[in-house]
């Protein structure tokens, strides 16, 4: 079913609020994580992102039930939209810089590109394949010179990235390809309760004995993660990924990871050089590609309702 122009402008404002949010995301999370162990950290942004997208469900009348048929597939895309990407996010952010390990995260345009031809049908025009890899080719501009100089904590750091990566994009198809019965919030609530139990029951067992309450700046910042991020980022996300082609959703978060790393080196200190305005050029020049058009060999787009 075609998704109607109204839907389509309000994920085009969805996505822009979002490379804003994500771009202060990543170095949110590492300052949130110098103090707060890993599991509980993003045990409690499943947590409160679950509560909050439940209480935001409710407001809209929605039905708070999964429907039947949705039951199998929701499991599956709890499991690699929060439980895997958040378990595998959080240890790869612990264990890397911010700039480098929000880098790492945005190959996952990469491989929605892929999965969006095999499992969708999706074919993008040439313009549109070349905007993929000249923005791709200007996150590896950042991220060659430090990918070269790893330590094994670092390189564990980065295979974990590149791992929560593919299985995000993973999600993302299931999700664009799947016909839900279930209201968009309620199933995104539900995704993070399935994905976050796990998560929480590791906390509670690994993190409990050692827990201290964070400083002001970790907690700041986890509340940042945790509103922004996790309950307004989850419900947007889904949002554009119903609207839009998977591919026009994937291509065009590509800002985010220069955002990240000019705003982890105002904050963090981590530096920044030549590497980042070339690549800032490049991602630019990548999105100039969003105005071609996609080809498709069969159309497959739920009706998804808030």
């Amino acid at each position: 079913m075609s998704v109607p122009a109204a839907e389509r402008r309000l994920a085009i404002v969805l996505l822009c609020c979002l490379i804003l949010v994500w771009g202060l995301f990543w170095p949110a999370m590492k300052v949130a994580l110098a103090e707060i162990p890993v599991l509980t950290f993003r045990a409690a942004c499943a947590v409160v992102g679950a509560a909050g997208l439940f209480a935001l469900s409710a407001g809209r009348r929605n039905r708070l039930s999964v429907a039947a048929a949705d039951r199998r597939m929701l499991s599956l895309a709890a499991f690699l939209n929060i439980f895997a990407w958040f378990a595998l996010t959080g240890f790869a952010v612990q264990n890397l810089p911010a700039g480098r390990a929000v880098l790492l995260a945005y190959t996952m345009p990469l491989w929605s590109f892929l999965l969006a031809m095999l499992v969708l049908g999706e074919r993008p025009s040439w313009i549109r394949a070349v905007g993929l890899l000249t923005g791709l080719g200007g996150i590896a501009v950042l991220a060659e010179h430090d990918l070269r100089r790893l330590d094994d904590s670092a390189t564990l750091g980065v295979l974990a990235m590149l791992l929560g990566a593919f299985l995000h994009a993973g999600g993302m198809i299931l999700q664009k390809r799947t016909a839900w019965s279930t209201p968009l919030l309620t199933q995104s609530a539900w995704q993070l309760t399935i994905g976050g139990l796990p998560l929480l029951v590791l906390a509670l067992w690994l993190d409990l004995p050692n827990l201290r309450m964070p400083g002001w700046p970790a907690f700041t910042a986890a509340a940042y993660v945790v509103v922004f991020g996790v309950v307004f980022g989850y419900f947007a996300w889904f949002r554009v990924v119903a609207a839009l082609p998977a591919t026009t959703a994937s291509l065009a978060t590509l800002p985010v990871p220069v955002l990240g790393v000019f705003i982890a080196a105002a904050w963090l200190g981590e530096p920044i050089g030549w590497r980042e305005t070339l690549a800032l050029l490049l991602i630019v020049g990548a999105l100039g590609t969003l105005a071609a058009p996609i080809r498709t060999n069969r159309a497959r787009k739920a009706e998804v309702r808030l």
